[in-house]
């Protein structure tokens, strides 16, 4: 049965405790989305190596990273990530951060907790004084591809990455602020 939305879902900045949460969650969210069709193997095994402990632990531990995570109770519904990353050529990355990650557990979709999320990343970068944030994104995830789009974001390049089943294409979106030399949306 589906939840409404309620008041329910807090949004915060996690704290050291919530390291081993967040890691189960962002392992299991990495795998729902990219498993089956990118090689079960190869999505637990990069998920492993990149979101789960001690390498979450560090990531949360730098001052460079912004996150928010949103819960229901104790339960993590979704967290967001703004990080510096090294941008490629077709993206205009001056004074602008790698929306990292954002996922939601799909039993809270269309329930505004992406919403939210996505405006606490917006909220965070303009009050660092950003003028642009940019994601990459898995060229087949057309659902989150539609979601980035109706939040400003326009394509701006692609590229390729290796998976058990062979290469496979992400998209690199950005979104330009108010303030950016470029047109802002």
């Amino acid at each position: 049965m589906p939840r409404p939305i309620t008041t329910e879902v807090t949004y915060e900045q996690p704290q050291a405790a919530d390291a081993a949460r967040l890691s189960r969650f962002a392992i299991d969210a990495f795998i729902a989305t990219y498993g089956q069709a990118l090689g079960p193997a190869w999505a637990r095994r990069w998920a492993s190596e990149g979101l789960g402990m001690p390498s979450l632990e560090k990531k949360l531990d730098d001052p460079r990273r912004w996150w928010r995570i949103a819960q229901c109770g104790n339960e993590i519904v979704g967290y967001a990530e703004l990080r510096p990353g090294k941008a490629p050529e077709f993206v205009d990355a001056t004074g602008s951060m790698e929306l990292g990650r954002l996922y939601v557990d799909p039993r809270w979709f269309g329930r505004g907790v992406g919403e939210a999320l996505m405006a606490a990343c917006h909220e965070q970068a303009l009050s660092r004084g950003l003028g642009s944030m940019w994601l990459r994104v898995w060229a087949e995830n057309t659902r989150a591809i539609a979601f980035y789009r109706r939040h400003g974001f326009g394509e701006a390049g692609w590229d390729t990455f290796d998976t058990d089943h062979g290469p496979a294409k992400s998209l690199y979106l950005q979104r330009h602020l108010p303030g950016h030399p470029a047109k802002a949306t």
